[in-house]
């Protein structure tokens, strides 16, 4: 197993960008937390069920936005029946 080594410094400021540009409603600062680790863990997907303020198109391109302006690459928000295939 791999563990991945992350700064907490970069953590912080990212959580910061999303929550300073209202990306994500500061109630749900958490959220911006794990979008953080997701982004700087390099994932290419992060899968949610929150419909509200992550897994909707709307929230993806914001988060993008603040993403690429930090210089991290852009992050696919998708929810489980997004990603799962299930057979007959």
């Amino acid at each position: 197993m791999r563990t991945l080594s992350i700064d907490d410094n970069e953590i912080d400021a990212l959580t910061e960008a999303y929550l300073r540009d209202d990306v994500i409603p500061l109630d749900f600062a958490e959220d911006a937390v794990h979008i953080a680790y997701a982004t700087l863990g390099r994932a290419d997907v992060l899968v949610s069920l929150n419909l509200r303020h992550l897994a909707n198109e709307w929230a993806e391109r914001r988060i993008a936005a603040v993403n690429l302006r930090e210089g991290y690459q852009a992050l696919s928000i998708r929810t489980p029946e997004e990603v799962l295939t299930y057979e007959d």
